[in-house]
């Protein structure tokens, strides 16, 4: 049996990264599934300093394009794909092996390979369906570059956005004679405006109310919403708690009843609790930090 390459290890190093499922099987179900794996993304990346340059989201891979400081993308995406498997079975009550081991890594060494990474990223979609317009594929970085949606705060289009100049659009759209796919370049088209927090929205972070801070712990933490309950003895309600009190727009007698507490004391009493659990537990602090982040640039 051929052993795989040692994976490069060195700092400052563009990749172009695909993970798949097991047996091909479709690792997105739904539209919740693919938030649930961008939020998870997005907070790996903060966690290791990686800045995304492009992706896409099929349905049994994802295409990824990163750039990362230091040599931390075996241990980046062991901790994305961990996380996600342990959602998806959780969410869908499945089990067993989930993604396809090892990911595989294609390391970028030059401007010209990162443009054909990138485009070759945002020409994914045509794979399912020649006929597809590019610009309206939600799921794709592509969008973002044609400056139909917002450049998030995860990304990095500078780099790329230079590479191509002002025929970006053309050089991945306009089909190449080498091209598997020998598409027709379509008219741009706008998308619809996202006006629901959440949808489509890779930021995450805008929905403050008490129901939405228990969906950002929930999302941080990986898990289901219905985790973040009373007598649930892994700290996140409690960590609600504390997030709410410390955005500084929730008095205690406001959060008890929504958060099934009895009392207000109670509410202080979860909130010491928490903090105290905070100074030992790495698991928990770590969700903390992921809220913290994405409150700060909610801000």
């Amino acid at each position: 049996m051929a052993t795989r390459p040692p994976r490069l290890k060195r700092p400052h190093t563009y990749f172009h990264v695909t993970t798949r499922g097991t047996n091909r099987w479709n690792i997105f179900l739904d539209d919740d599934d693919r938030r649930r794996f961008m939020y998870l993304l997005i907070a790996t990346c903060e966690r290791y300093q990686i800045e995304v340059q492009a992706f896409c989201l099929m349905g049994n891979h994802v295409h990824l394009v990163l750039y990362c400081r230091e040599p931390v993308l075996s241990s980046a995406m062991r901790d994305l794909k961990s996380r996600y498997a342990k959602y998806f079975h959780r969410h869908h009550k499945s089990s067993g092996p989930f993604f396809e081991a090892p990911f595989v890594e294609v390391p970028i060494l030059s401007d010209e390979h990162l443009m054909t990474e990138v485009r070759y990223t945002h020409r994914n979609p045509l794979d399912l369906d020649s006929g597809v317009c590019l610009a309206t594929c939600l799921w794709s970085s592509h969008g973002i570059y044609l400056g139909l949606r917002p450049e998030p705060p995860f990304m990095n289009t500078s780099v790329v956005r230079e590479r191509f100049g002002p025929n970006y659009r053309l050089e991945v759209e306009r089909p190449r004679p080498s091209d598997k796919v020998q598409n027709r370049l379509l008219p741009l088209v706008a998308l619809p405006k996202v006006t629901s927090p959440g949808e489509h929205n890779f930021s995450v972070g805008e929905d403050w109310s008490l129901a939405g801070i228990k969906r950002e712990i929930a999302n941080a933490a990986g898990c289901d919403l219905d985790e973040v309950r009373p007598r649930c003895h892994n700290g996140l309600l409690g960590l609600a708690v504390v997030t709410a009190l410390d955005e500084g727009r929730f008095t205690p007698s406001e959060i008890a009843e929504p958060y099934g507490y009895s009392s207000t004391q109670a509410v202080h009493m979860a909130a010491r609790r928490t903090r105290r659990r905070l100074e030992d537990d790495d698991d928990l602090r770590r969700v903390h930090h992921a809220v913290q982040q994405r409150h700060r640039r909610a801000a």
